[in-house]
């Protein structure tokens, strides 16, 4: 089993200052609600990885399919729209250049799996086998969509963390959260205090690091324009690596893409 354990970088620099790097063992927890960016986030974590620095990568998605999933990560590699959805008539520019995948994704060290409902015991023998290949981060989409999770949400954290540490892996787990777990101010800022009792305590609890996506130019609801256009906040309900609360990166969801806010760390 290769034992590496230098921390794996994002190429997203607030990002990798904040928490250091994915190490072995992790355990990430990304919450967000829906339309916020946590699959474009995670599809920029997987190209700025498995693509860009040759890190082999697993994504289990349990929400898209793997045509689906690969469709957005060449939206992501060539900045075109966000195809439309599988089985759709409408034309789309991705159309053209999806075409190139096989040659982009040729000799990738990129794991895809869309198995629905997967359970922690085969997520767990999946991961087992990956790890002979070198796999170092594991990406999931999203951990509720886990069989059984939801019905004993507690057990299900601890395994998670428990296969992080046993096949030294760094777990990347996205969450899905509602309305009532996110408590949005008048101006569209997120009071993290509040939210952060809210949220559940078994996330922090089990997890290293437990992150919320917040994207405040959705929910301005006034005439001016928001004067933080295009960008997300990411706010740390907990952080092992440091005390860094808040980074900023954009967030170009046309493009199902996250990037710095400065583009000259890569």
């Amino acid at each position: 089993m290769n034992n590496v354990k230098e921390p794996i970088l994002s190429g997203l620099k607030d990002w990798d200052d904040a928490i250091g790097g994915f190490v072995p063992g992790q355990f990430v927890i990304i919450c967000a609600r829906p339309a916020m960016g946590k699959s474009a986030f995670s599809i920029t974590l997987a190209k700025k990885i498995a693509i860009v620095r040759n890190i082999p990568l697993a994504y289990f998605s349990m929400e898209m399919v793997n045509h689906q999933i690969i469709r957005k990560l060449i939206a992501n590699i060539f900045n075109c729209r966000t195809p439309a959805p599988i089985g759709s008539n409408s034309f789309d520019e991705a159309d053209d250049i999806e075409a190139l995948a096989p040659k982009v994704l040729a000799d990738v060290p990129l794991y895809l799996d869309d198995e629905a409902r997967l359970s922690l015991q085969k997520l767990e023998n999946k991961i087992a086998e990956l790890r002979h290949n070198g796999v170092r981060i594991v990406i999931i989409d999203y951990m509720q969509l886990l069989d059984g999770f939801e019905e004993d949400k507690e057990l299900s954290l601890i395994k998670l963390k428990k296969i992080a540490e046993d096949y030294e892996v760094a777990i990347v787990a996205l969450s899905q959260i509602n309305r009532s777990e996110m408590i949005i101010m008048p101006d569209g800022s997120l009071d993290t205090g509040i939210s952060k009792q809210i949220l559940d305590d078994s996330y922090t609890k089990y997890a290293d690091i437990v992150s919320v996506i917040h994207y405040p130019e959705f929910y301005q609801k006034s005439e001016t324009p928001y004067r933080d256009k295009n960008i997300a906040e990411i706010h740390f309900i907990k952080n092992v690596h440091c005390d860094t609360k808040l980074i900023k990166l954009n967030f170009n969801a046309k493009f199902a893409k996250f990037s710095n806010l400065r583009e000259d760390y890569e």
